[in-house]
């Protein structure tokens, strides 16, 4: 899964779930100030309420509202909140708790929605 938005690009490699559901996960990150990569585990679950946020907000008429994908353990918490104009606030936390962390905010607009929507869909069908 990739982004690419004003003040921040990041990927997301996912490994398949393990009979628990936990993944191990690399992001590759591009923010002002950063380069670099870092591994963390997720469980597949994470992806779902993001998934079914991510759907609502491609309806206009659900603005405001905000999408979040965030990990179960420290990691990846990325907050997407939808304005009426359609314009994305966004904000990132990479890492966390007894590690260090790299914190910032982006912004884009609603174009990038979809298609960041189809990348779920198809990593969440890989990963079935």
């Amino acid at each position: 899964m990739e982004l690419r938005a004003e003040g921040l690009a990041f990927s997301l490699v996912f490994t398949p779930p393990d009979e628990e559901g936990w993944m191990w996960c690399n992001a590759v990150i591009d923010a002002p100030g950063f380069q670099g990569d870092f591994d963390f585990q997720m469980l597949r679950g994470d992806l779902h309420p993001f998934h079914d946020q991510l759907v609502r907000s491609l309806d206009g008429t659900s603005w405001p509202c905000e999408a979040r994908l965030a990990s179960t353990e420290p990691g990846v918490d990325l907050s997407f909140r939808i304005e009426r104009t359609g314009r994305i606030a966004g904000a990132y936390r990479f890492g966390g708790d007894r590690h260090a962390s790299l914190s910032g905010t982006f912004t884009m607009d609603q174009t990038y929605l979809a298609p960041l929507l189809a990348q779920l869909n198809r990593l969440l069908s890989d990963l079935s």
